[in-house]
């Protein structure tokens, strides 16, 4: 009786420390399509290895990262200077993909583009209504995101707005069923949202939003995505990274319609520009 007492409680250890090794993944809404099919495809590919995924936005991955209670954050922004001070310096940071943040708007809207100053004018509040931009007398609903987020924090870098107007939305897919439910609505998302119903992609400036403009830097709201490690994170971690980076992990990237990394050393990107000829 002992005997199987004894194995049991074995057992049961051994699935507590199996538990504890799985790789945890929080934060960007916008990285977290294309990390769920890194995920599933890296534990499929690595029979006893488990990954664990969740979203909340950049700024909440980067901050479970600083409290310890994620191993890996994912962000579509830069890391900031206040982060990286609460981290002490103890971070790395990997470019995993490129992306698009894309203008959406209801698909009933006649609108097809928008100049950046437009879009200014949009968020800023100046312009309010779609027939002062050739679509027809319906007010504009604005769709925004939530402070934490690491497209809201690109998309105000890009406006080069400090306050945005709009109601905010928790994630990328709230953002599109807001749009998609409002004949007024515009919003903004990654490239991976943009082929839903009752929404559809503006041009802007005249180029459209795709892989290809990234890639050219035709496309003006362009950015990298990144995943961001402890610097001493353990073995377990940096291979799933490692994967994500790997052939495997960015044919998955290009699945989800990112823009993948294949010839980014893994290092630290560069963070001081975007991919808009800035």
């Amino acid at each position: 009786m002992r005997k199987y007492i004894m194995i049991i409680a074995l057992l049961a250890a051994g699935l507590t420390v199996y538990a504890q090794k799985a790789v945890t993944v929080k934060g960007s809404t916008t990285v977290l399509p294309f990390a769920q099919k890194a995920a599933e495809a890296y534990m499929n590919n690595n029979p006893g290895k488990a990954v664990s995924i969740s979203g909340g936005g950049s700024g909440v991955g980067i901050a479970a990262l600083v409290d310890g209670t994620t191993e890996v954050a994912m962000s579509s922004r830069i890391i900031k200077d206040s982060e990286r001070a609460a981290l002490e310096g103890n971070i790395t940071i990997y470019n995993i993909a490129q992306d698009a943040v894309a203008m959406i708007v209801n698909v009933s809207n006649p609108v097809e583009n928008l100049t950046q100053e437009q879009v200014k004018g949009i968020y800023s509040g100046t312009i309010k209504n779609w027939k002062e931009l050739g679509g027809g007398d319906v007010k504009i609903h604005l769709v925004n995101r939530e402070s934490s987020s690491g497209t809201f924090e690109a998309f105000k870098t890009f406006t080069l707005l400090s306050k945005l107007k709009g109601s905010a939305q928790a994630s990328n897919q709230a953002v599109v069923t807001a749009v998609a439910q409002a004949k007024g609505g515009i919003g903004y998302v990654g490239l991976g949202y943009i082929d839903q119903k009752g929404i559809k992609a503006l041009t802007l400036d005249g180029v459209k939003p795709s892989v290809i403009t990234v890639l050219g830097r035709k496309y003006p709201y362009s950015r990298y995505l990144y995943m961001a490690t402890r610097a001493n994170a353990r073995a377990q971690v940096v291979d799933f990274i490692n994967f994500v980076r790997g052939n495997a992990g960015q044919k998955i990237a290009e699945s989800v319609d990112l823009v993948p990394q294949y010839q980014t050393p893994v290092s630290e990107p560069p963070q001081d520009k975007v991919l808009a000829g800035k």
